[in-house]
């Protein structure tokens, strides 16, 4: 193998081949083929914090993921409202963003890794 294909090989599974593969990396200075493998399920991410969320966390992401609003998540948990909102800022910092629908897509998005990951074999 050339050093110039060495650059552009996948990691897992050797390949380098751009027919039909999937484009992991763009071109760079560095690695000006960029790296194309034939399985793009290789790189999906790991998840980063497995046990990231308490049960009643996970309460609330549903709730959120439903579009309930917080109010109404708060009555269903019997709860108070301003508990349900201080743990909701908690869980949007533990995320990294800031609005519900940022939210979501990061949940949706985090969930079909997961689903990918689990059907990788």
């Amino acid at each position: 193998m050339t050093p110039a294909e060495e650059v552009g090989k996948c990691s897992e599974c050797g390949s380098i081949d751009k027919g039909t593969r999937y484009l992991i990396t763009p071109p760079t200075e560095g690695n000006p083929l960029g790296t194309f493998c034939k399985n793009a399920w290789h790189h999906v991410p790991p998840e980063v914090h497995q046990d990231e969320f308490t049960e009643q966390e996970f309460q609330f992401i549903f709730g959120i993921c439903w579009g309930l609003p917080l109010v109404e998540i708060a009555e269903q948990c019997k709860i108070d409202h301003s508990i349900v909102m201080n743990a909701v800022s908690g869980i949007y910092r533990k995320v990294g963003v800031s609005t519900r629908l940022e939210f979501v897509h990061h949940f949706v998005r985090a969930a079909l890794n997961a689903e990918l990951r689990g059907r990788k074999g």
